[in-house]
This record gives C-alpha cells, structure tokens and sequence, in this order.
C-alpha cells in the first residue's frame, strides 16, 4: 500500500492461481479460474465495510475517498479476496 503524490492510495497485491503454490522459474502460472475478480474491504473499528469489487490485482482509492478512510476510527484493515467460480479466497488482512 503506498500514499499517492494527490493523497489517494494505491494497493497492489500478487495473485496467485487457486491450488498452484509453487512459482517454478518465476513464470506466470494461468489462473484456474474463468475470469480474474477481486473484493476489497476497508473494514473500520466499528465493523463499518466499503467494499470494492477489480478485475485487477490493485485498487486506486481518490483523494478524497482516502480522506475519508482515514478519518474512520482505527484500527481499520482493508481485506482482499479473489473471487472465484465456486468461493471467495481467504482474505489478505493489511493494516489501516
């Protein structure tokens, strides 16, 4: 997660094909899945959620929307998960 030169944030995440662990001579393994999709969570101290559904591996969050994610009470964690043809992954947790 970086902070952008205008105040917006940037996540970036690796995916990672379902049930494919290994990374053999650091080669792109195919996804395994009919499409790429992803949900983002911020969740906030009071369990407020805003969810984000990409088709990438990153999420570009405006100025002013981080503005606002960083006025919600803390701790807040924002959580990814592919979204798959049969179940959403397990999140990846990062903290806010």
């Amino acid at each position: 997660m970086s902070e952008n030169v205008d105040g917006g944030l940037s996540i970036a995440w690796t995916r990672r094909a379902r049930g494919a662990w290994s990374w053999p001579d650091e080669v792109e393994i195919p996804l395994m899945e009919s499409r790429e999709g992803y949900e983002v969570r911020f969740i906030d101290a009071d369990g407020v959620a805003i969810v984000w559904e990409v088709p990438e591996a990153h999420l570009d969050i405006d100025a002013a929307t981080a503005t606002g994610l960083r006025a919600k009470p803390r701790p807040a964690t924002f959580e990814i998960r592919q979204i798959g043809d049969h179940a959403r992954s397990l999140p990846l947790s990062l903290n806010f």
